[in-house]
């Protein structure tokens, strides 16, 4: 019981720091590779999940992410996901909503020694909006779009033994450049410079490791705290139309580092969850807009 009050006081204590949530447009959650040691995921063949993640960005942006996915165990080896989002945001220039991204992905999973479990994931994700949405006539910046408005690959492995979970990933963005038009010139006389300039906005590769540790409550439930790694590979960029050329976005590479808690409680066939994050390292910048200073993500989840 001491382990898991502390957990829990680690996990949801608040500080001003700035960080950026899962920090990688979506595969931190994506098949194996997210904080959860499932005992009924071999069991039950269906299982479907509504998640509500919910936070502050950059300069008091809320930012609020409904998500409905579905998995189906075809056996004890093979898992295929897929996961639908949408998006509200809402700050000091203005208010968006729109569909977000879909995603999908395979996992297979194989015994290994010693009772370890190694699970590969491979998915995409495919945006429902191309990041160019405007407000009022004016076009936002990352933060209030509901999608990076890119195709990207996903990969990851995953080891699990008992109540240890670790994972590795790679996400790499495949369509360039998206349809942002964010540029300080189209907000005169407000405090838009609080956001990277955007336009034709193009985003780097991001490699994620993460760490977790599920303790058990009785046969329900469950806290697991963990480390969430994201290194960003490039500087990202965008097309100043000054210069007529693209720009590298200075200081938005680099390691951002995530203390995270994800807490179940199981009932028959539902779980309800809650997960959070909160900053402990971050890049310069983040001009892609995932910037949280910290996440609460509630979940429902039925296994039939």
């Amino acid at each position: 019981m001491k382990t898991l009050l502390i957990s829990i006081a680690l996990a949801t204590s608040i500080t001003n720091a700035v960080a950026q949530g899962c920090s990688d447009a979506g595969f931190c959650t994506m098949g194996a590779m997210k904080q959860e040691i499932d005992p009924d995921s071999h069991t039950t063949k269906h299982k479907i999940t509504l998640s509500w993640a919910n936070g502050l960005g950059d300069d008091g942006v809320f930012v609020s992410t409904p998500g409905l996915s579905y998995e189906l165990h075809a056996n004890r080896n093979y898992t295929i996901q897929a996961k639908v989002t949408g998006n509200y945001a809402s700050g000091n220039l203005g208010n968006a909503v729109s569909a977000g991204d879909i995603y999908a992905n395979v996992t297979k999973s194989i015994k290994a020694l010693n009772d370890w479990r190694i699970s590969i994931t491979v998915g995409f994700k495919a945006p429902l909006s191309n990041g160019g949405m405007s407000y009022n006539g004016h076009p936002l910046p990352m933060q209030y779009q509901s999608s990076l408005g890119t195709y990207d690959a996903i990969g990851g492995v995953t080891l699990t033994r008992k109540k240890w979970l670790f994972s590795a990933g790679y996400q790499q963005p495949l369509s360039g450049k998206n349809e942002n038009g964010f540029l300080y010139a189209a907000w005169p006389g407000t405090d838009s410079n609080a956001y990277p300039q955007t336009n034709k906005f193009r985003r780097r590769a991001d490699v994620l490791l993460k760490a977790g540790h599920a303790f058990t409550a009785g046969k329900k439930c469950t806290l697991t705290p963990g480390l969430l790694a994201v290194y960003h590979l490039g500087e990202d960029s965008f097309f100043d139309p000054a210069s007529m050329r693209e720009s590298s976005l200075t200081g938005s590479d680099g390691l951002t580092l995530n203390a995270t808690l994800n807490a179940q409680y199981r009932a028959k066939k539902c779980t309800v969850g809650l997960v959070l994050g909160r900053p402990l390292v971050v890049r310069d910048i983040r001009p892609d807009g995932l910037t949280r200073s910290i996440v609460v993500a509630p979940e429902f989840s039925y296994n039939f």
